[in-house]
């Protein structure tokens, strides 16, 4: 009987976890994958309770094929197959940046600039215009649109936008070397944190940025 026990437990892990998995899928919207999870883990509890249904004598050797299937998966997943090679990944041809997906995100349907492109590259033609189709980046007409989640973005191109103008002048001629560690640790170093009640008032304005008080 404990035999038989054990191969309950495994089927009814196995069909909590394929329906949870399912229930995620819902929750995200994904209503194709929950389909297929919630029809996986139907076939895995009509697999498990046919098992179950056959002579005690045969649930020792099937739990015993589980077993083996399991430790030589791990070994065969934990197994070092051959080496990584590392090559040089700097072209050795000039790149054409017109082959860049922004730069053929740009390009306005029955231009000059686009019907050129795709004479020269006509089999990006379908591709590139199945992406135009799609509502784009920040567009109130995707399937995931939402006005918190669009707010940071929308305000940090915004931004950058109005500074776009005010970029000018030489580089500076100061270098700061800093670790990219602590680069990468900067937005959420606690000591940043406590510097914004600190910052002056900024006021935008047409012609830029300009902080009062500083």
């Amino acid at each position: 009987m404990g035999v038989t026990y054990a191969l309950g437990a495994i089927g009814f892990v196995c069909v909590a976890i394929l329906f949870l998995f399912a229930l995620v899928s819902y929750q995200e919207k994904e209503f194709r994958a929950a389909t297929v999870l919630l029809v996986c883990a139907g076939m895995t509890l009509v697999i498990f309770l046919s098992i179950i249904s056959l002579p005690h004598s045969v649930h020792a050797i099937i739990l015993g094929l589980l077993g083996i299937t399991l430790v030589v998966g791990l070994v065969l997943f934990l197994l070092p197959v051959g080496n990584l090679v590392y090559k040089n990944d700097q072209p050795r041809e000039r790149f054409d940046e017109r082959d860049i997906m922004f730069a053929r995100a740009r390009l306005v349907p029955e231009s000059e600039e686009y019907q050129s492109y795709y004479r020269m590259r006509p089999e990006n033609l379908d591709v590139d215009e199945e992406l135009r189709r799609l509502p784009g980046l920040l567009s109130w007409d995707a399937r995931y649109a939402d006005p918190l989640l669009f707010a940071a973005p929308e305000a940090s191109f915004f931004l950058t936008g109005l500074m776009r103008e005010a970029v000018d002048g030489p580089v500076n001629g100061r270098r700061i070397n800093i670790p990219p560690e602590q680069l990468s640790e900067l937005g959420f170093n606690s000591e940043v944190q406590q510097m914004v009640p600190r910052i002056p008032q900024t006021e935008l304005e047409s012609q830029g940025i300009f902080l009062d008080g500083g």
